[in-house]
């Protein structure tokens, strides 16, 4: 969470991709005592949607893995 709050209670959120749309309430979140992310980590320059931060997040968190997505006759026979 972003140090930002417009109402009782009510947060900006802070992504790797940008800053949530919206207000999320501070029940919303559980206490996470690990430092997640830095300040030079979050693009605070757009703001995002729940599910482009969501997909984003995906594309980035890939690691080096392959999918096969082959059926039929030519399903993936190198693995």
């Amino acid at each position: 969470m972003i140090d930002r709050r417009e109402d009782a209670d009510q947060y900006w959120t802070a992504v790797k991709a940008g800053i949530l749309n919206g207000l999320y309430p501070i029940n919303k979140f559980d206490m996470c005592h690990q430092r997640l992310l830095n300040t030079d980590d979050t693009n605070t320059e757009k703001t995002v949607s729940l599910r482009s931060a969501t997909i984003y997040q995906r594309a980035s968190s890939r690691k080096g893995f392959t999918r096969c997505n082959s059926t039929g006759a030519k399903k993936c026979r190198t693995r």
